[in-house]
């Protein structure tokens, strides 16, 4: 019975979240980023400047950062789907490349020997039309991304959220041991301590390395000459929120395009293997050093974070589904009566601070 009430207050909440996306997203979104600039104005305040000074100073510099950053965004991504949908241009490249390619694969004696070469062509033909037809790019790419922009044009609220949020996240312990005075109120603050640093540590460097991993490959998309490459390292930087899937689709996008560029097989490979290799070591390599804490989530609760809050909240709630996911097992650890549920998500159950 208490499951089933448990099962029905979720379903109520995702429901009301679904509902007020457009408002709730931006608080989200706010609260997430002062995660990750709380250090730096910490940092700053050691220089002895005044606590309130060195608030607005990071505070204002991210807020101008994000902006510039979306404006530059919103500008490379129209002028890309105008170059896209444009008789003549990179989606009706990508398909002559592609058929130019494929006609030349079939010249190659294994291919005529072993290989319906006919057959072949008309599958590759029909399979490279279907995704770059200008209707499925609508409908699988522009649509998506719009609603997303759509979200990001709510920088007004977003802004104001995180005024008046990181102010209060310095006087949450001070709050509670008024509150709650001597051993009951030491606990709480040791248990919101506890769960603060995991999700910062994730967020922190989680962020990090996607602007190095994004400021890399930016280099590398400039030097091959891809087009729109701070698009697409934009992108990266992003898509590296979503686990696994995420570096996989973000180097399809200038991969691609490279090849509508260029029908250079050699420069495509040079240019995949360098991305590639970006995202392994930054990824495999890199980041496990830093995060030491990391999400600890069992692939299959990420996968179905993803469904969940991209149904919920769309493409932005696919990229807060880990953050979000992790800071609710981070909770579920360190309260007893939850403890069951952080043992279920999680891939290693850490100790509880309580212990």
């Amino acid at each position: 019975m208490l499951f089933i009430l448990c099962l029905l207050i979720i379903l109520i909440l995702l429901f009301l979240t679904h509902k007020m996306k457009s408002f709730v997203v931006p608080i989200f979104i706010a609260f997430f980023t002062s995660l990750v600039i709380q250090p730096f104005i910490e940092k700053l305040y050691k220089t002895k400047l005044p606590k309130w000074l060195s608030a607005v100073i990071v505070v204002s510099s991210a807020i101008l950062i994000v902006a510039i950053l979306l404006t530059i965004f919103g500008l490379s991504f129209g002028s890309f789907v105008v170059d896209f949908t444009k008789s003549g241009g990179i989606a009706d490249n990508f398909q002559s490349n592609f058929v130019n390619f494929v006609k030349d694969l079939s010249k190659i004696e294994f291919v005529k020997k072993y290989i319906d070469q006919e057959r072949i062509n008309q599958i590759i033909f029909n399979l490279a039309a279907a995704i770059f037809s200008i209707e499925n790019f609508k409908n699988y790419i522009v649509a998506p991304l719009g609603k997303t922009i759509d979200v990001l044009r709510s920088f007004g609220l977003y802004a104001l959220a995180l005024i008046f949020i990181l102010p209060g996240m310095g006087k949450i312990s001070d709050r509670i041991s008024d509150s709650f005075p001597g051993d009951k109120g030491n606990k709480i603050n040791k248990i919101i301590i506890k769960i603060k640093g995991q999700i910062q540590n994730y967020m922190v460097v989680k962020t990090i390395i996607s602007l190095v991993t994004a400021l890399i490959s930016f280099v590398i998309l400039a030097l091959f000459r891809v087009k729109y490459a701070f698009l697409w390292s934009f992108t990266i930087f992003l898509l590296n929120y979503i686990p696994i899937l995420g570096s996989i689709i973000a180097v399809m996008f200038p991969i691609m395009i490279s090849f509508a560029q260029y029908q250079n097989i050699l420069h495509l490979i040079f240019l995949s293997i360098c991305l590639i290799v970006v995202q392994i070591v930054m990824g495999n390599i890199i980041e496990p050093k830093f995060m030491s804490k990391g999400v600890n989530l069992t692939p299959f609760i990420i996968f179905v974070s993803l469904l969940v809050w991209g149904f919920v909240w769309g493409i932005v709630g696919v990229f807060l589904a880990v953050p979000l996911m992790s800071a609710i097992n981070s909770i579920c650890q360190n309260i007893e009566f939850l403890k069951p549920i952080s043992k279920l998500i999680s891939i290693k159950p850490k100790e509880n601070i309580t212990n």
